[in-house]
């Protein structure tokens, strides 16, 4: 686990702060020669030598309430790009991943939290995506079924 800096700390827990918290989204993919990357600074991040550059987006978390519920994000959809990744993506789903950091200290992120493209609705104004964690739920516990068939000896008399 990455420790924070005591700057990062102080803005944290401030009631008021002079410090201004930037969330770095990139977005990735096999199909995908240079990964997207946004910010939500109004002038280009660099971040351990990424460029982000400035967009307009939200992301929703679920609440604490919800189970299983995937996180939404919205973007305005200026450049195409994003709309052109989730099209020309197969096999496995496009990537996502959020990372905090300070302007002032962009270097020094908290993350990245990553997360999967499971769902996408675009239109020439907006993209909106649903995102979620790695299936690990959905898996099968255990891998294996211990019956007759498969471990003849545990069924022995």
């Amino acid at each position: 686990m990455r420790s924070l800096t005591q700057t990062f700390k102080s803005a944290i827990f401030a009631l008021a702060t002079s410090e201004v918290f930037a969330l770095l989204i990139t977005i990735d993919h096999a199909s995908i020669v240079t990964p997207i990357r946004i910010c939500t600074d109004s002038v280009n991040v660099l971040s351990n030598a990424r460029t982000f550059v400035p967009a307009l987006f939200d992301i929703a978390l679920p609440n604490q309430d919800d189970e299983f519920s995937a996180v939404s994000f919205t973007v305005d959809n200026v450049d195409r790009q994003i709309v052109q990744a989730i099209r020309t993506a197969t096999g496995a789903p496009p990537t996502f991943d959020i990372e905090v950091c300070l302007v002032s200290d962009p270097n020094n992120v908290i993350g990245p939290i990553s997360l999967e493209i499971i769902g996408a609705d675009y239109n020439a104004k907006k993209v909106s995506c649903k995102l979620s964690y790695e299936p690990i739920i959905q898996e099968k516990f255990p891998a294996d079924a211990f019956t007759p068939s498969t471990v003849p000896v545990m069924f022995q008399i």
